[in-house]
């Protein structure tokens, strides 16, 4: 674990991001395997979604 910890700090972000995340998919019952990258570009498109529904439903403001 050391190793790996050496390794991470002398990576800058861009290689961080280029790193690969498996997981076990309940779904589709196998193993995933995404870039870090990707899913946090998943997370900003998720969260640009909840924002706009959010929008839409806010009623105007009447002064």
């Amino acid at each position: 674990m050391n190793l790996l910890d050496k390794d991470l700090e002398n990576e800058n972000e861009e290689q961080l991001l280029q790193r690969k995340y498996i997981y076990w998919s309940k779904e589709e019952k196998i193993f995933v395997m995404q870039q870090l990258h990707d899913i946090l570009n998943d997370g900003y498109q998720q969260l640009d979604r909840y924002i706009k529904t959010i929008t839409k439903r806010m009623a105007p403001v009447v002064c």
